[in-house]
């Protein structure tokens, strides 16, 4: 983002690798805690687990698939960043009823460095700890 800077929030960082841990695990019960947290669900949906899940199967797939193979050749998934236009996507985006401030600038900061990955071609190995994502790329 040229320069683009934020200071998070001190908790913000162990959240969103919670979130992603807990996407891996299927557990949707701690997701809507912190998505609650968040302010991310609306009123109707917050106390709705079955609802919620039902919305996310698609962004959860989406979500986690770098961290479930062992190295992710963008290669060979290369309509993984389009998948983010398709109908499945923007339902699941639709129960999103706020956001945090933290959220915009990780979402933003996390998909330019899966678009610079996919122009690459490269092949990116994420190692998932709960306290941190740590990751090594590959390039062709």
């Amino acid at each position: 983002d040229f320069g683009c800077v934020k200071q998070l929030d001190p908790d913000f960082p162990s959240q969103i690798a919670n979130v992603i841990h807990y996407h891996l695990k299927r557990e949707i019960d701690p997701v809507m805690e912190i998505y609650n947290k968040w302010g991310m669900l609306s009123s109707d949906l917050k106390e709705n687990s079955q609802q919620v899940e039902d919305y996310l199967l698609f962004f959860r797939e989406w979500l986690t698939l770098p961290f479930r193979e062992k190295i992710f050749d963008f290669e060979k998934h290369p309509d993984y960043l389009q998948q983010r236009f398709s109908d499945d996507f923007k339902t699941a985006m639709n129960i999103m009823h706020n956001t945090t401030h933290n959220f915009v600038m990780f979402d933003r900061s996390y998909m330019g460095l899966l678009t610079i990955f996919h122009r690459l071609k490269a092949k990116v190995e994420l190692s998932f700890d709960e306290n941190k994502i740590v990751s090594k790329v590959k390039t062709t």
